[in-house]
């Protein structure tokens, strides 16, 4: 009796990815800007102010040039349930969403193991087109 309620229990549950193995934390030895400055990086897309604007894009500039954001945005979007909130990748949480939105159309719920075999390159991101990368499974035209 008490398997079959938890069977129940765990197909009603609400479906939270968890962390994937093969999509550790990233690390870096070198300081980056997140780990420097993180309170920029704390971007709440519910203040809608411009100081709060500038901060983004000056967060989102800090990871272009980042050295661990494709391992960071892969990172994200794998664990939505810990990046609710702020810049990751060179990300917003609403372009996380929309990423995770469009490799779960495109590979179903396989998403996950589709982009850690990706090595360390993980989808890029371009406010015009949604995102792309360099590999072609990965191009998407919104």
């Amino acid at each position: 009796m008490r398997s079959t309620v938890h069977r129940r229990q765990r197909r009603l549950a609400p479906s939270i990815p968890e962390c994937h193995p093969a999509i550790p934390y990233p690390v870096d030895d070198q300081p980056t800007g997140c780990r420097t400055n993180p309170d920029l990086f704390l971007h709440d897309e519910r203040d809608t102010s411009r100081r709060s604007k500038e901060a983004a894009a000056q967060a989102v500039a800090e990871c272009a040039g980042c050295p661990i954001a494709a391992a960071c945005l892969k990172w994200a979007l794998v664990n939505s349930h810990m990046t609710q909130l702020g810049i990751w990748g060179g990300t917003t949480a609403a372009d996380r969403e929309r990423m995770r939105d469009d490799l779960r159309q495109r590979f179903g719920r396989d998403w996950m193991n589709t982009l850690a075999r990706q090595g360390s390159r993980a989808p890029e991101h371009t406010a015009a087109s949604g995102f792309v990368n360099h590999e072609a499974s990965f191009t998407s035209t919104q």
